[in-house]
């Protein structure tokens, strides 16, 4: 750049001294620009994110627990532990048919152990019918659930192991055909293993599936 000969000595020292700084002000942006950051961001809920996400389902197994703890409290007494699976399934927990389906299944198993009469059975009282509490868990493939059952004794003579397991795994299938022939697993309840059986049929509860089903489980009034 040439200066005008008319221009003062101060004149060329101050636009020299302007554009030599403008320069060193560009290049200083340039670099603060295009350096990567060293800083990196320390906030705790980023850093424990994938601890957090697990939050909910920790919580919501520990509410089906406590919910089934109280209602042993107030008398529910499990006696078996029923593991069945619906067969070929199609449907979603989202689904209206789902709930139709278990709906029927719990019906069919009432009907062969209390007859035609099962829904006039109370659920307390001397004469009253066994109680359950239902839990359904689909797994990583998603299309053939199960259903966790804990069931308190029936009356003669399906209050026997070998009896049950005619029930679930012949006689269900036959009246409702959702469910899966010879599927079913029957054990009986110990008090030593009962608390970790109930978080058991709880682990698959999250935000979106409750796993445990308080439709069809029995509340104890």
């Amino acid at each position: 750049m040439s200066f005008d000969n008319n221009n003062s000595p101060e004149i060329k020292n101050s636009l020299l001294r302007f554009f030599k700084e403008e320069k060193v002000t560009i290049e200083t942006k340039v670099e603060i620009v295009t350096s990567s950051p060293e800083d990196k961001d320390t906030n705790p809920q980023l850093k424990n994110q994938e601890q957090i996400l697990h939050i909910p389902r920790e919580a919501a197994v520990t509410a089906n627990a406590q919910y089934i703890n109280r209602l042993v409290m107030n008398g529910f007494a499990p006696r078996w532990y029923v593991v069945f699976h619906l067969n070929n399934y199609r449907y979603t927990p989202e689904c209206p048919e789902f709930d139709g389906d278990l709906q029927h299944v719990k019906n069919s198993i009432l009907q062969t152990v209390y007859g035609s009469r099962f829904r006039k059975k109370p659920v307390v009282g001397k004469y009253k019918r066994a109680r359950m509490v239902w839990s359904t868990e689909f797994g990583k493939t998603k299309d053939r659930p199960h259903i966790n059952l804990l069931l308190e004794d029936f009356s003669h003579p399906w209050d026997a192991q070998k009896s049950l397991e005619i029930l679930f795994n012949i006689m269900l299938p036959k009246s409702a055909r959702c469910v899966w022939r010879n599927s079913a697993h029957i054990q009986p309840i110990h008090q030593p293993t009962k608390d970790n059986l109930i978080r058991y049929i709880c682990k698959e509860s999250n935000w979106k599936n409750t796993a445990l089903d308080y439709t069809l489980s029995d509340t104890i009034r």
